[in-house]
Order: C-alpha cells, then structure tokens, then sequence
C-alpha cells in the first residue's frame, strides 16, 4: 500500500484502493476501466492485455515439500504422477503452466488453498 500511496502523491491523486483475491482477477476486469495502476507479477500471458514498467521486486518461487521428500530440483517434480497444488491465475500457476511439462497441476481457488488442499489428499 505505501507504493500505491507514494505514487498518487508524486502524482497529486486521491488513492483509491481496490481489492481483488487474486491476480488473475484484476487482469480479468482490465478492459473494464475499475482500476489506473495494479502490481502484478510479469507474465507474457498477461502482457497480451496489459502492459507492464520494468519490475519493482523479485519474488524467488520455491516448491514446498516435506523434509523425507525425494524432490530436490525441478526435474526431480517434473515428472509423471507428480501433483503440483497452486492457486488458479496466480503468477504462479501461469508460471508452472508455461514450464512444467509432465507433472500434474492441481489448481485450488486461491494460493492460500493450495498447501492445505494438497495435504488434504495425502500428499506430504
């Protein structure tokens, strides 16, 4: 929220915040002219909609897997019977669908779902 802030004051705008629970769902509503500024993860899918500044931030992704977990690199993931949990439109999401060629992506909601729902079915 303080870069929000920042920004309308360097521009002398009134802030008006609007909440979205997920990414996917701002980029949905782009066309619509509710919202002037978003912060996005960059996404080529995206960028066939919007258009992105250079980045503010980098966010390191990671795979959470139990310590007694075999998986220690991507390969090791990317593989037949392999389920990956994530919040469907995340960056996240875009990100694994681009890359993951054989594993199996299993989309929940929202990111905040996607651990639980995966140890709910037995996976850990």
């Amino acid at each position: 929220m303080a870069l929000a802030r920042a920004l309308a004051d360097r521009q002398g705008l009134t802030l008006e915040l609007i909440a979205h629970d997920g990414a996917g769902k701002v980029v949905d509503v782009a066309s619509a002219d509710i919202w002037d500024v978003a912060f996005l993860a960059v996404d080529p899918k995206r960028a066939l909609e919007i258009a992105f500044t250079k980045p503010y931030l980098t966010i390191e992704g990671v795979f959470v897997v139990a310590a007694s977990s075999p998986f220690r690199t991507v390969e090791d993931i990317d593989q037949p019977g392999v389920r990956v949990s994530v919040g469907r439109g995340a960056a996240y999401d875009l990100h694994l669908t681009r890359t993951l060629k054989h594993a199996e992506i299993v989309r929940v909601p929202t990111s905040a779902e996607a651990l639980p729902h995966l140890l709910s079915q037995g996976a850990g």
